[in-house]
């Protein structure tokens, strides 16, 4: 199915399974994706099933094997399941090489590919994936991202993706960051409150450090509700964004129960005063500390 020509279309699955059939790698002339949106087109998938069992399925192909996003088109998905689809490079169910992507439910699931298992974001062109709802579960990846893989340049343009209501991305699988993966200087954009049962399990290049960027505009909630690293490291509030803390030496992550979410370490008092460690100049944000693997004799417990 190929979409294109600023055309707009509405698939309602309505229960009913869209096939390839070819949900197994072979060679080339075996292999093809479900959908190719191209050209400044929007398309519109939803299911209005009681059962919600609506389904794209059986694609097979380099990059985006159920649905390939390039040319400026936008997908919105409303509804309806994507499972089942092997990509031999990124996307396993969806390549966003120029465009957006917006999910505001349905599940994305069982999908397979080197990297982003489910959605491969590229860089260079700017891909964008908004998400106010939806699931993403279960997918693999060979090498890295089961989940969102959110790439950047090296000319420094990069991919992006927003948040607001309800996102799931959780429960993938890959050698290296399970779920979503943020390339350097790529955040999460936090554009509306997230909802009780938002989760997102994020890892980021640099292993501690911002996760996103306008969290505290919209949220005043301990962001370890909403956030998680498959890496171990802690969730901090950090001048108003959720950010991961440090992780010491030995894999072990030291808290410090005595010390709020986002307070900084007055080192001008003296020991005893509960926001006071020796051998650390000036005030610091607790994920900017180097926590030794031993306690300093000088550090009050």
């Amino acid at each position: 199915i190929k979409l294109e020509d600023s055309k707009t279309v509405t698939l309602d699955l309505n229960g009913y399974t869209i096939n390839r059939n070819l949900s197994t790698r072979g060679f080339e002339h075996t292999r093809g994706r479900v959908m190719r949106v191209d050209d400044d087109a929007v398309l519109n998938i939803t299911d209005s099933s009681d059962d919600k069992s609506g389904l794209i399925t059986g694609g097979q192909k380099d990059n985006g094997a159920a649905i390939y996003i390039d040319g400026g088109a936008t997908v919105n998905i409303s509804g309806g399941t994507i499972s089942g689809n092997i990509a031999d490079d990124h996307g396993g169910a969806i390549y966003v090489k120029e465009g957006t992507l917006n999910i505001s439910g349905g599940t994305i699931s069982g999908k397979s590919a080197d990297d982003g298992g489910a959605i491969y974001l590229n860089g260079v062109n700017q891909a964008k994936l908004i998400m106010s709802g939806g699931k993403i579960s279960k997918n693999t990846a060979d090498s890295e991202a089961g989940g969102v893989f959110a790439d950047n340049s090296s000319s420094g343009l990069k991919s992006s993706i927003c948040i607001s209501g309800e996102p799931i991305v959780s429960d993938n699988d890959a050698e290296d960051y399970n779920d979503i993966f943020l390339t350097t200087d790529v955040h999460i954009d936090v554009i509306g409150a997230l909802s009780d049962d938002a989760a997102l399990t994020v890892d980021l290049s640099v292993g501690e450090g911002v996760i996103t960027n306008g969290y505290s505009t919209y949220n005043n909630t301990d962001p370890s509700k909403y956030f998680s690293s498959s890496m171990g490291y802690g969730v901090l509030l950090v001048g108003g964004e959720a950010s991961f803390g440090y992780k010491a030496q030995g894999e072990t992550q030291y808290e410090l129960p005595f010390i709020d979410f986002g307070d900084q370490i007055d080192t001008s008092g003296n020991p005893g005063d509960t926001s006071w460690m020796s051998g650390i100049s000036g005030e610091r944000y607790l994920n900017e500390i180097n926590i030794p693997t031993a306690h300093d004799s000088g550090m009050n417990n």
